[in-house]
């Protein structure tokens, strides 16, 4: 199975009033997983639209199991799962770096 893992730190302007990250930047920091999926495999999105591919979110789902705030360091994990037609379907995961081990 086709698996990514990138660190990064919340930034300070993805927060909302209360500090904790805004529900809009989610899908930002799940780019880049995607991103990091994709240069890990050397699939480029030139080649994706050359082949009729496309990328887009279709769905998201959130869970959240603590708070998440500026300067906390997360860990998204990104997989592709499989394929339909022109959809290319991926799964991402969200945590605090440290929270459990790598999965595979």
């Amino acid at each position: 199975m086709m698996f990514s893992r990138v660190t990064a730190v919340v930034k300070e302007e993805h927060s909302d009033v209360f500090r904790h990250l805004n529900n809009s930047h989610y899908d930002s920091y799940f780019e880049l997983g995607r991103n990091a999926l994709q240069e890990k495999y050397g699939i480029d999105n030139d080649t994706l639209g050359r082949k009729g591919f496309g990328l887009w979110v279709q769905d998201t789902y959130i869970q959240r199991k603590k708070q998440v705030r500026p300067g906390d360091k997360i860990v998204v994990e990104s997989r592709f799962i499989g394929k339909k037609g022109p959809m290319l379907y991926m799964l991402h995961l969200m945590k605090a770096d440290g929270d459990e081990k790598e999965r595979p």
